[in-house]
Order: structure tokens, then C-alpha cells, then sequence
């Protein structure tokens, strides 16, 4: 993966995370900083890099809405399709061993718990829970398939095929 892919990659997520209403604090700053090493340019995102806590929430809203305006990204459709992106900016992560099996299924989990479970993660939810079973009491009824010792193998398999399903919509893994 090319380092404008990258880029790509971390912008689209940091939409999804901004249209989900997520708190702006220092990460956003360090990000602004990254798009400006990776050569973009614009009034809001220098501003917006030379930020420091405590952040007013309203007033950094505003600001990092005028970034993603001034470098002209795309804006999502919908939530449900930054719901989906986001979800398949994770799925790649786990997938090549950047986020461990746990921090993948507790992202999406707390996805799920702010959208109310969209249909399309409705398996990483359950999923989530038959993990959960399995530390708990070495065995799930939320999904028959899985065992300890075959679980991270049957995520595997569901991620897979997840992004298999949602290919057309996000295509930069």
C-alpha cells in the first residue's frame, strides 16, 4: 500500500469518526499534522495542527469541517455507508495483524452500541458476545462454530468474507 493510499485511508476514517460525533482531541491534531507532512494544504488544516487541549468542542467541530471542505475529500453518502468504511478500515487492520483480535471486536462492538447494531455488523455483535462466552466459560451458544481454540480463526474467516460483501463500497484494503 502506496503512502497516498495510506492517507486516503486516514481521512476517510477520521470522516466516519467526525459524522459519528466522536469527541475531537489531540489525535485529530496529530492527524493534521500527517496530511500536512503528506503534502496537503489548507488554512484549517494548519490550523487545525497547531491546536492544543483544552479543545472547545463547537469550535473544533467547525474547524475540522472546513478541513475536510478546503482539501476537497468526498463526503459519505450516508452514515451507514461511513458506518461500513470504517468497519472495513478495521477489518484490514486486523486482518494484517495491526490491531489485536480484542481492540478489533471492542471497536466494533462500541460501533454497534452507538448505531444501534446496523445489520451490516450484526456478526462482529455476535461474535463479540460468543468471545466474550468463551473467556468466560469456555463456550458460547452466539455462535455454534466457535471454540477457544478455533475462534480468531472463524473472525478470520467471517472478516474475509465480510469484505468480500461490502467490496464495492470500500475498496482500499
Amino acid at each position: 500500500m502506496d503512502i497516498e493510499q495510506k492517507i486516503k485511508i486516514r481521512i476517510t476514517e477520521q470522516m466516519a469518526l467526525f459524522l459519528f460525533e466522536r469527541e475531537i482531541n489531540s489525535s485529530w491534531v496529530l492527524w493534521a499534522v500527517e496530511l500536512i507532512e503528506a503534502g496537503y494544504e489548507s488554512t484549517a488544516l494548519y490550523i487545525l495542527a497547531g491546536e492544543s487541549e483544552p479543545f472547545n468542542q463547537f469550535e473544533m467541530r467547525a474547524l475540522v469541517k472546513s478541513v475536510f471542505v478546503e482539501i476537497e475529500f468526498e463526503q459519505f453518502e450516508s452514515v451507514e455507508f461511513a458506518i461500513i468504511s470504517y468497519t472495513a478500515i478495521q477489518v484490514c487492520r486486523f486482518l494484517d495483524n495491526q490491531l489485536t483480535m480484542d481492540c478489533f471486536l471492542k471497536k466494533v462492538f462500541e460501533l454497534c452500541l452507538e448505531h444501534d447494531t446496523p445489520s451490516a455488523l450484526f456478526d462482529f455483535y455476535t461474535l463479540y458476545h460468543a468471545k466474550n462466552d468463551l473467556d468466560k466459560f469456555g463456550e458460547s451458544s452466539y455462535w455454534n462454530e466457535a471454540t477457544s481454540d478455533n475462534f480468531e480463526a472463524v473472525l478470520r474467516t467471517n472478516c474475509t468474507d465480510w469484505l468480500g460483501k461490502y467490496a464495492e463500497i470500500f475498496t482500499d484494503c
